[in-house]
């Protein structure tokens, strides 16, 4: 006899959102979590993330960003917390930058509002930054940022509140999966469900190993640093960025901490041999890129790190994550969205949920299918600036996880 309809490996970033997406839909669900909904030990940490509608990684995204809004500011009623903070956000570069192009693109299709402005007209509108008359700056109102720790631990709660059975603290040891349902064996115990979620983030590979697409695992590094006038970069006056100077491709938040600005690369830094054995020290010689970019354009930030965090994130090959079947009607996977997944959560549990239940979503997902992967892929064409940083980091081996 089956515990549960489905059961979720997984209760971060996607598998939260799913569990609460299912269980509204009166499906019994049991989730399983190593650590706790709202932890900080891989991919959902670190104060505050992203959430950007001018997307140049794809005009595919667009859609299910515009749903993703109206499901983060459900979220904010239903807790009645700023989980979500749609401030603006800007992307400044070169003119002809492939980058801001894409992203002003994947705007200008949907008949989505922005503005472009000059160096000049930036320069007074957004004066925390320093913008050369050469330059231009892409404005979307409809961007913002997210906090991720809460954000993870409310869809959880929704979960449980709608009926799903959530085992915290507890590790999944291995799967077995059949014809008909799968077999978990946990640290507390052994489960059976009918389907399953993969939605185990970097550890999706090590669960069910060869099922998954390849991936890689990358550490990824956020740094703070202290404010010479702190009152400039409040969600009211400092819009997220995205920004490409010097070759180094960087995005920032607003303070949300009273003291510190929050940078970090676009990119990860190294890979990841092992997510159970996740180093989370990192020198700061390090930081000389971002320590560089931060002191040339943010001139009210001190250019000396206050804090670093250290977290990790799945890669597949293309650098876009999957969604979709791994094994007919029974393992549904979600994973490796390559360190832009987070703001797409509530969307893509919502889609699983369709394609688990109802057979197929209403959702535009099949771009994200993993059916798009080759079992025996190991292309790594599209692994930009991290590279760069292995070879004088003192990383783990460069190996596929």
């Amino acid at each position: 006899m089956n515990d549960a309809d489905v059961a979720v490996l997984g209760l971060g970033t996607m598998g939260s959102f799913a569990a609460w997406e299912l269980s509204k839909r009166g499906q019994k669900v049991i989730g399983f979590e190593q650590f706790a909904p709202g932890h900080d030990q891989a991919g959902a940490g670190g104060e505050s993330r992203l959430f950007r509608m001018a997307y140049a990684e794809g005009s595919d995204y667009v859609p299910l960003l515009m749903r993703a809004k109206e499901q983060w500011e459900a979220l904010n009623e239903i807790t009645g917390l700023p989980i979500a903070v749609f401030n603006g956000g800007i992307t400044i570069g070169e003119p002809d930058d492939p980058f801001l192009e894409a992203a002003r693109q994947s705007l200008a299709q949907f008949d989505l509002p922005y503005t472009m402005h000059n160096g000049r007209q930036a320069a007074d509108l957004f004066p925390q930054h320093r913008i050369a008359d050469h330059e231009v700056v892409l404005q979307d109102d409809a961007s913002g940022f997210l906090r991720p720790e809460a954000a993870v631990a409310h869809a959880a709660r929704q979960a449980a509140l709608a009926g799903a059975e959530l085992h915290t603290h507890t590790r999944v040891e291995s799967v077995e999966v059949g014809d008909h349902g799968v077999r978990i064996i946990t640290s507390d115990g052994v489960y059976r469900a009918r389907r399953l979620v993969l939605s185990g983030g970097a550890w999706n590979s090590k669960l069910l190993h060869g099922l998954t697409p390849m991936t890689e695992v990358h550490r990824i590094a956020m740094t703070w640093f202290p404010m010479r006038e702190p009152g400039l970069f409040t969600p009211e006056h400092f819009p997220i960025f995205v920004r490409t100077f010097d070759g180094v491709h960087f995005c920032g938040w607003p303070m949300v901490d009273g003291t510190n600005l929050k940078v970090a690369l676009a990119d990860g830094w190294d890979l990841v041999q092992d997510p159970d054995h996740l180093d989370r020290t990192m020198p700061q010689d390090l930081f000389a890129e971002i320590k560089h970019v931060v002191a040339k354009t943010i001139p009210g930030v001190i250019p000396e790190m206050s804090r670093i965090g250290v977290y990790m994130d799945a890669y597949t090959a293309d650098q876009h994550g999957y969604v979709g079947w791994l094994v007919p009607d029974v393992v549904y996977g979600m994973g490796g969205f390559s360190g832009h997944g987070f703001k797409l959560a509530p969307v893509l549990g919502e889609a699983a949920a369709q394609e688990i239940v109802d057979g197929e979503s209403r959702l535009p997902i099949g771009f994200l299918s993993p059916s798009r992967f080759s079992t025996s892929s190991t292309t790594r064409d599209r692994l930009p600036a991290f590279q760069r940083r292995i070879a004088t980091a003192s990383a783990a081996p460069v190996v596929s996880v």
